[in-house]
This record gives C-alpha cells, sequence and structure tokens, in this order.
C-alpha cells in the first residue's frame, strides 16, 4: 500500500505491552465518567435556563444525561430546581421572544434591484397566530373555542357594512329607485 493510502497510527502510541483501549479487567463500569459535583449541577442549572435543552445543558457541563436523571430521582430539592430553570427559559427566552414577533414584530427583507438579487427595503411583519396564542395563554375568556369575539372590546372601531342585494339590470333598478335617479340607461 502507498505512504498515502495508510491509515496514521494512534498518537500518541500506547505503551510498550499495553493495549490501545482498557481491556474489560481495567475499565470500572459502576464509576461514572465524571463526578456530578455541586459546582457541576449549578452550572447545569445556568445552561438549561440559558438553552432550554437538557442534552445541551449536560454537555455543557460535561456529564451524561443519565447523570442528570439520576440526581432528579435522588434528589427532589435538584428536581424542582431542574423544572424552575426550564420554566425561567420558557418565561424569559421564549415568551420575550413570541411577544417581541407578536407585539413588535419583525423585519422583512424586500428583494428587488434589476436582477432581483438587492435588497431595497425591509418591511416590520407581526404574528397574529402568536399574538392569539398570547392572549389565549393570558385571558381565559380568549380561550373559548366558541366564544363570540363581538363582545369583547379590543379598542378598535373597525365594524362590517352590510350592503343589501343591489339590482343586477337597469329595469330592477328603476323598479326599486325610480326613474331618475341616475341609473345608466
Amino acid at each position: 500500500m502507498p505512504p498515502s493510502k495508510q491509515k496514521p497510527p494512534f498518537w500518541p502510541p500506547p505503551p510498550e505491552g499495553k493495549e490501545v483501549f482498557p481491556t474489560p479487567d481495567e475499565f470500572d463500569y459502576k464509576k461514572p465518567a465524571v463526578e456530578f459535583t455541586y459546582e457541576r449541577r449549578m452550572r447545569f442549572l445556568y445552561e438549561l435556563r440559558r438553552t432550554g435543552l437538557k442534552h445541551r445543558a449536560a454537555e455543557l457541563v460535561g456529564v451524561s444525561t443519565s447523570a442528570v436523571d439520576t440526581a432528579r430521582k435522588k434528589e427532589p430539592a435538584f428536581d424542582e430546581a431542574v423544572r424552575q430553570a426550564k420554566d425561567r427559559y420558557v418565561d424569559e427566552v421564549l415568551v420575550t421572544a413570541a411577544t417581541k414577533r407578536a407585539v413588535e414584530g419583525v423585519p422583512k427583507p424586500i428583494i428587488g434591484g434589476r436582477w432581483r438579487d438587492e435588497i431595497i427595503t425591509h418591511e416590520t411583519v407581526y404574528s397574529d397566530a402568536l399574538l392569539s396564542l398570547l392572549l389565549k395563554s393570558a385571558r381565559p375568556e380568549f380561550r373559548e373555542s366558541s366564544a363570540d369575539p363581538s363582545k369583547y372590546d379590543l379598542g378598535t372601531n373597525a365594524g362590517v357594512v352590510v350592503i343589501p342585494a343591489s339590482p343586477t339590470t337597469p329595469q330592477e333598478w328603476e323598479e326599486k329607485f325610480g326613474a331618475g335617479s341616475g341609473a345608466a340607461k
């Protein structure tokens, strides 16, 4: 085999007489790879509150998710702290982002130019679906699916104009409104 196709050796090379990987006798399966100390737990809670993802927070701290699950089962106080960290993530990150999208809007680029390859301006886009979900979570009257929307004053002065069926022919117009009412002949 040419040298360019050969696999590189393990680096650093194992000591003389040692295997590259530990044998079953050398490996202690009952000992955790990394101890989940108090400091690691506090950092895990911080990362969980920041990311909202258990596996990501555990990875950043350097422990496995099974170590986190074991600690939650053994210690009710830690389990409660994990729940609170998840709730804080929802409140501080998700609800804040949803509120911003629903109320303040987010900029959407408008593409134009001769070859439609450049951003010419931005349009602010709001999310009505997120606003609806936020209202439903905040007020019980918006949770009712069969609620009559006309009984809520949302601070708007909009309405619906109802126009009765209009005549479709000039003859119907004359019968309904008279001959000199402006109907085209």
